[in-house]
């Protein structure tokens, strides 16, 4: 059976919840998970799962939002960041849940490896035209 790790926890959203939901269609694939918070600590200490998903909302520059909610700004170790990495070279897959693109701001690479950035601001999309 594959194993994976989900990487959880932030403001905002019920990570809890959508967490547990994750690791349960993941099962349904024949994927166990290990679903934690200590998204630092898990990541040093090296645990070898075929998969990483990261399922949080932890970011260092965003202008005290996350303290405002009671969450204190968060940076990604860089002994975290060389795990994931080796993850990566060893073969692993990451999963990048919805605002996992916004994770790990003080790390400049995350948005390349994840393939997606959010980028705060006004939106950019315009209203469609009516359909006929």
């Amino acid at each position: 059976m594959a194993t994976n790790v989900i990487l959880s926890g932030g403001p905002a959203h019920d990570f809890p919840a959508t967490s547990a939901a994750l690791a349960e269609v993941l099962a349904e694939a024949g994927v166990r998970s290990l679903v934690t918070d200590d998204i630092a600590g898990t990541l040093a200490a090296g645990p070898r799962p075929d998969l990483v998903t990261v399922n949080a909302l932890r970011r260092l520059a965003d202008d005290g939002w996350s303290r405002s909610l009671g969450v204190a700004p968060f940076r990604l170790p860089r002994a975290a960041r060389a795990a994931v990495l080796a993850h990566l070279d060893r073969g692993g897959g990451v999963l990048a849940v919805h605002a996992a693109s916004i994770c790990f701001d003080d790390w400049p690479g995350w948005r390349g490896l994840v393939g997606a950035a959010w980028v705060w601001g006004p939106p950019i999309t315009r209203p469609s035209a009516p359909r006929r």
